[in-house]
């Protein structure tokens, strides 16, 4: 979405583990999660050599894509227990909740992922019978396509395995905020619902964070439901966005006619309503 594109060179904020507001951090598993998946593929997958692993004709998509998911679940389930590890090393509870579905304002991108499924899964099956260097990059983007595809098999996968107890909740981007301060996250979905503080990684008593505070004057906004309103000018994940519309053209809408007919009613009070 174009209104996250335009936050992901926001300058995170940075603390101490000893100067933290925190007492519990809520993990957001499904970005955890959603996060370590496309690492894998960055750097797991790549690193170890994906033409090796594949082969030609050695095996078929389906016994690749099989072992991709189980690796990614694997890899997903060591990477949240090495976190929760470091939240507790620096005297913080933790409380990590999982989604078991999506509601029916998401399904629409849910349903995206669907579609893109056997379109990806079709380049990997031509991709993997031919031994090209070229068509590495184009590969890796069939699987990170389809591994998107896969995330709530994934997810599932992991609730199957991990020794970690968690809660599950039909929408976690709703939830978290509701309920907790510090949320533990890669997803900016979040500050939409009303979060205080997302927490990026916590690593030898080094906390990165951004509060809403510090986000909406990074981007120069003087209240919260300005961000809202341009993000939905530019679509979420929860809404279409209009045609062509940046963040920085949103912004303008928003400045100059905070009640312009482009910004969706409905979609305004799915964010702001259950605030108001």
């Amino acid at each position: 979405m174009s209104y996250k594109r335009a936050l992901y060179n926001t300058k995170w904020d940075l603390c101490y583990s000893k100067e933290n507001p925190w007492e519990v951090v809520c993990i957001d598993g499904d970005s955890m999660i959603f996060k370590y998946m496309i690492d894998y593929i960055k750097e797991d997958f790549i690193r170890n050599n994906i033409w090796n692993m594949i082969g030609v004709n050695l095996c078929s998509t389906k016994t690749l894509s099989k072992r991709l998911i189980e690796d990614i679940i694997k890899y997903s389930c060591g990477k949240l227990e090495r976190d929760i590890k470091k939240i507790t090393e620096n005297g913080m509870k933790y409380v990590l909740v999982l989604g078991k579905g999506f509601i029916e304002e998401k399904r629409r991108t849910m349903d995206n992922y669907r579609k893109k499924r056997e379109e990806s899964y079709s380049e990997m099956e031509t991709f993997k019978n031919i031994f090209d260097k070229n068509l590495e990059e184009k590969l890796v983007k069939s699987i990170n396509k389809y591994v998107c595809s896969e995330r709530d098999r994934i997810r599932d996968g992991v609730k199957k395995i991990i020794d970690i107890s968690f809660e599950e909740h039909e929408e976690p981007d709703i939830y978290c905020p509701a309920h907790y301060k510090g949320i533990m996250s890669y997803d900016y979905d979040l500050f939409l619902f009303g979060a205080k503080d997302i927490i990026r990684e916590i690593d030898e008593g080094k906390i990165t964070f951004l509060s809403i505070d510090s986000l909406l004057e990074k981007l120069d906004l003087n209240e919260w439901e300005q961000l809202i309103k341009i993000s939905i000018l530019c679509g979420t994940d929860y809404n279409e966005g209009e045609r062509n519309m940046t963040f920085a053209k949103a912004k303008i809408i928003v400045n100059s006619d905070p009640y312009s007919d482009l910004i969706n009613k409905e979609a305004l009070n799915f964010f702001i309503g259950r605030w108001l």
